[in-house]
Protein backbone atom coordinates (compact mmCIF):
# COMPACT_ATOMS: atom_id res chain seq x y z
CA UNK A 1 0.00 0.00 0.00
CA UNK A 2 1.73 2.85 -1.34
CA UNK A 3 -0.72 5.45 1.33
CA UNK A 4 0.89 4.18 4.64
CA UNK A 5 4.52 5.51 3.51
CA UNK A 6 2.86 8.98 3.32
CA UNK A 7 1.27 9.12 6.89
CA UNK A 8 3.93 9.84 8.83
CA UNK A 9 6.08 12.41 6.73
CA UNK A 10 2.54 13.98 6.10
CA UNK A 11 1.98 14.23 9.92
CA UNK A 12 5.15 15.00 10.64
CA UNK A 13 4.70 17.82 8.46
CA UNK A 14 1.31 18.82 10.04
CA UNK A 15 2.77 18.42 13.73
CA UNK A 16 5.62 20.67 13.15
CA UNK A 17 3.76 23.11 10.75
CA UNK A 18 1.56 23.52 14.03
CA UNK A 19 3.86 24.11 16.41
CA UNK A 20 5.16 27.31 14.81
CA UNK A 21 5.25 30.67 16.97
CA UNK A 22 2.73 33.43 16.06
CA UNK A 23 5.74 36.17 14.81
CA UNK A 24 3.85 38.82 16.79
CA UNK A 25 5.45 38.27 20.48
CA UNK A 26 6.02 41.93 21.50
CA UNK A 27 4.04 43.48 24.29
CA UNK A 28 2.45 47.07 24.39
CA UNK A 29 3.01 49.55 27.28
CA UNK A 30 -0.05 51.76 28.41
CA UNK A 31 0.15 54.19 30.91
CA UNK A 32 -2.77 54.54 33.09
CA UNK A 33 -3.57 57.29 35.26
CA UNK A 34 -2.84 57.40 38.70
CA UNK A 35 -4.91 57.17 41.37
CA UNK A 36 -4.91 57.50 45.18
CA UNK A 37 -6.97 55.68 47.42
CA UNK A 38 -7.80 56.85 50.84
CA UNK A 39 -9.96 55.15 53.45
CA UNK A 40 -12.74 57.16 55.08
CA UNK A 41 -12.32 57.71 58.41
CA UNK A 42 -15.46 55.27 59.21
CA UNK A 43 -13.28 52.82 58.15
CA UNK A 44 -10.26 51.52 59.90
CA UNK A 45 -9.03 47.86 59.81
CA UNK A 46 -8.43 45.86 62.57
CA UNK A 47 -6.26 43.17 63.17
CA UNK A 48 -8.14 39.78 64.05
CA UNK A 49 -6.10 37.74 65.02
CA UNK A 50 -7.22 33.78 65.84
CA UNK A 51 -5.99 32.08 68.90
CA UNK A 52 -2.61 29.00 67.76
CA UNK A 53 -4.28 25.85 66.79
CA UNK A 54 -2.76 23.40 69.31
CA UNK A 55 -4.46 20.21 69.50
CA UNK A 56 -7.26 19.26 66.60
CA UNK A 57 -10.35 17.85 68.29
CA UNK A 58 -11.12 14.56 67.00
CA UNK A 59 -14.34 13.75 68.01
CA UNK A 60 -16.73 14.82 71.53
CA UNK A 61 -18.56 12.66 73.87
CA UNK A 62 -21.69 13.99 76.31
CA UNK A 63 -22.60 12.33 78.83
CA UNK A 64 -25.99 15.34 80.18
CA UNK A 65 -28.43 15.44 82.49
CA UNK A 66 -30.76 18.31 83.23
CA UNK A 67 -31.76 19.93 86.32
CA UNK A 68 -34.73 21.99 85.22
CA UNK A 69 -35.94 23.35 88.77
CA UNK A 70 -32.44 24.64 89.09
CA UNK A 71 -31.90 25.26 85.55
CA UNK A 72 -28.56 23.33 85.24
CA UNK A 73 -27.15 21.16 82.81
CA UNK A 74 -25.03 18.23 84.87
CA UNK A 75 -22.84 16.01 82.45
CA UNK A 76 -19.66 14.63 81.63
CA UNK A 77 -17.74 15.57 78.20
CA UNK A 78 -15.29 13.22 77.24
CA UNK A 79 -12.89 14.68 73.95
CA UNK A 80 -10.52 13.02 71.99
CA UNK A 81 -7.57 15.32 71.03
CA UNK A 82 -4.17 14.77 69.26
CA UNK A 83 -1.53 17.73 69.02
CA UNK A 84 -1.73 19.61 66.19
CA UNK A 85 2.04 19.69 65.16
CA UNK A 86 3.85 19.95 68.17
CA UNK A 87 3.58 17.81 71.54
CA UNK A 88 1.78 20.15 74.25
CA UNK A 89 2.21 19.66 78.40
CA UNK A 90 -0.97 20.92 78.53
CA UNK A 91 -5.32 21.71 77.54
CA UNK A 92 -6.83 25.09 77.70
CA UNK A 93 -10.88 24.65 77.76
CA UNK A 94 -12.59 27.90 77.78
CA UNK A 95 -16.34 27.14 79.41
CA UNK A 96 -18.28 30.17 80.45
CA UNK A 97 -21.50 29.50 83.14
CA UNK A 98 -24.29 31.78 81.97
CA UNK A 99 -27.17 32.59 83.98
Amino acid sequence: MPFNKYILPLAAIFLFHSCKTSKNTGTEVRNLPEITVVPGEEYIPQYMGSYPKTYDLLHTALDVRFDWTKRYLLGKATLTMRPHFYPGDYVWLNARGWI
